[in-house]
């Protein structure tokens, strides 16, 4: 039997049978990719150690349990050659069809023939996947020797159409036209061309924009990711922190001309205080970690409390973490959109810091509440409370709450603001005890508590609750109850027991927006104002902050163009906000209570003497459960 003939493989026929290079996307990177002088700041080799942040970023797009990754980033911090050089290293070490999604036809034709052309050229690597055919580099397409990249555009749902693809790049999706409501949106459309490749779990979304307003898809997406953060390392004291804008210590200088050209401008730790100079920077960069949304960062660098994995990736990066712009350049760019108007500080919110804008309606600052403090203690009474209510916020590893105590004419006076690690504790404090009013020495308790149900350990709380049934309520908060203010319903009112009552517990709704927008009201009030709102001597720093973290901001409908005003965190997220909830959910137990048209008992004394009456009778009045004081009102559950 005679020797067979030995096959002759052509390059392309070997390199398809390669076995795929172990090999992370950043090694790849640093060793394949070369950047154009006409596309990028710094041309040649592509080094990850200059940004150091777009490491994990990058070798997110080589792991298997990740199907999606969104980038929201700010101006230079390279999110585009990110978006690129995964985009390249599927064309070299995982061949498959690719779509690249651009806002309109003109911008998806200029990516490929300009500054992906240039990248595959510039790149030896890259350039051994061109065939050298001349109409490889089409309008629409290109076609490499085992993949091929098309190209689409948002504004066209047939261009979007037709053909499958293992991976969908998205650039500058809030620059998207808004879904008009007789085809899918464009990224669903997009998506779906993935289709075929998701049983394999080869398929990948890539989305990347600067924002523009929370309704924008960059930030829809972000808030469905695990919502990663860039954590540094402050070279003085070690606490890892965000780089925010409000870091930057501007020392009194207002002309940006002035700020550009001395360069000076610092950063000022948020732990240590001391100041972080440009120098700084690169070597805190290169100790950062990305954090998702509810873990925490040790001392080494370590996380801890991570939350389930998330196969979808978000990534927040502002300009503050360029190695390219300086704290100084930053500073100026912001004082010259501050005095062009609103289009230009919108532009800097967006695109310089990657936030939303955001139109600030009212806010409240912690010194304006550091002005309602009063002349007692935490833990007394003041002598014309008739009433006291508690709002309790529950946390995975914490309980927040708030005591207040109520007078006439919607006066209110903070009690107390603590937080407890146990139900235990949270029953000793807010329901067993008593409360010493500084009048008479009478002590007062919480007629009525509201808890947050719908947050962190739901079961606890109604376990907790049903202890109490005639003194709390579990409530869920919601932008607009719907009856009224606040408005009962049953949870899992379809789950009954063998005799057909329903499982679950009767909760409230509770219309957070009413209720925040009236307790700003009442922040804002004079001494001698009706409803005045006071606290204690000696709120704590914490306190303040978290009951001025959010703001009222004027928020657009993209769809129907309707404006509303709704709360938010105010920018530079990771604020907490628990105490400000817990003294919306005491104010919602008072208006519960009808604590609105609460009179005074002691002018009802004087009024009952003035009429002969005695104060036997006065004691006869019907009451509420006002620690033994007499009242006009008989308040309801």
């Amino acid at each position: 039997m005679g020797r067979a003939a030995a096959v002759a493989w052509s390059e392309t026929e070997r390199a398809a049978w390669r076995p795929t290079e172990r090999i992370t996307v950043s090694e790849w990177c640093d060793r394949s990719v070369v950047l154009d002088a006409q596309y990028a700041a710094e041309a040649g080799p592509f080094r990850t150690a200059r940004t150091p942040y777009s490491r994990e970023i990058l070798d997110s797009f080589g792991l298997a349990r990740v199907d999606r990754i969104t980038l929201m980033m700010g101006t230079q911090v390279g999110k585009t050659q990110t978006w690129l050089n995964m985009l390249a290293f599927g064309v070299a070490q995982k061949p498959a069809p690719a779509m690249l999604v651009m806002p309109g036809e003109e911008d998806a034709k200029q990516m490929l023939g300009g500054r992906l052309k240039a990248l595959f050229e510039a790149s030896p690597e890259l350039g051994a996947h061109l065939t050298g055919r001349s109409n490889d580099w089409r309008d629409g397409f290109v076609q490499f020797d085992l993949s091929v990249i098309y190209a689409a555009w948002a504004n066209s749902p047939r261009a979007l159409a037709g053909r499958p693809v293992c991976y969908v790049f998205f650039d500058e999706v809030d620059k998207f036209p808004p879904w008009s409501g007789r085809e899918a949106d464009p990224i669903s459309l997009g998506e779906e061309r993935t289709r075929t490749y998701k049983s394999s779990r080869r398929a990948k979304v890539v989305l990347c924009s600067t924002p523009t307003t929370r309704n924008g898809y960059i930030f829809r997406e972000y808030e469905q990711s695990d919502q990663r953060r860039y954590f540094v390392p402050c070279p003085f004291c070690g606490k890892f922190q965000t780089l925010e804008f409000r870091g930057i210590k501007f020392d009194g200088a207002r002309d940006p001309r002035q700020i550009r050209a001395e360069g000076r401008l610092t950063y000022q730790c948020s732990g240590c205080e001391k100041r972080i100079t440009d120098e700084h920077k690169p070597k805190m960069l290169q100790l950062g970690v990305w954090v998702p949304q509810g873990a925490e960062v040790r001392a080494d660098g370590t996380l801890a409390n991570l939350p389930r994995p998330n196969p979808h990736r978000g990534y927040r990066l502002n300009a503050l973490y360029s190695p390219w712009l300086t704290f100084s350049e930053i500073a100026a760019k912001f004082l010259e959109a501050n005095e062009s108007g609103a289009a230009k500080l919108m532009n800097f919110n967006n695109s310089w810091l990657a936030e939303p804008f955001e139109e600030k309606a009212e806010e409240t600052k912690p010194e304006t509440l550091a002005a309602l403090a009063e002349d007692y203690d935490a833990g007394l009474v003041p002598k014309d409370v008739l009433v006291l209510t508690a709002g309790a916020d529950v946390q995975k590893d914490a309980i927040y709450y708030t005591i207040r105590g109520w007078g006439a004419n919607e006066r209110s006076w903070l009690i107390q603001a603590g937080r407890v690690d146990t139900w235990q504790a949270l029953e000793n404090l807010v329901m067993l005890a008593s409360y010493r009013r500084v009048l008479d020495g009478d002590t007062l308790q919480v007629r009525l508590a509201l808890i947050d149900s719908q947050g962190h350990r739901t079961d606890q709380v109604d376990a907790w609750a049903s202890r109490w049934t005639d003194r709390v309520r579990t409530i869920a908060g919601r932008r607009a109850a719907k009856v009224g203010t606040v408005s009962p319903f049953w949870a899992m009112p379809n789950e009954r027991d063998f005799e057909g009552r329903p499982v679950g517990g009767k909760r409230w709704f509770v219309d957070t927006t009413y209720f925040k927008n009236k307790l700003h009201r009442l922040q804002h009030t004079q001494p001698a104002d009706p409803g005045r709102w006071a606290l204690h001597r000696n709120p704590s720093e914490a306190y303040l902050s978290q009951v001025s973290n959010e703001h009222r901001v004027l928020e657009v409908n993209k769809k129907t163009g309707q404006q509303s005003y709704v709360w938010k965190e105010r920018p530079g997220s990771g604020r907490q906000t628990h105490w400000w909830d817990c003294e919306v959910y005491a104010l919602a137990a008072a208006e519960m209570l009808g604590l609105r048209g609460l009179s005074d008992p002691l002018h009802e004394v004087e009024e009952a003497q003035a009429a002969g009456r005695g104060l036997d009778e006065i004691e006869r009045m019907p009451r509420a459960n006002t620690g033994g004081r007499p009242s006009r009102r008989v308040f309801g559950r």
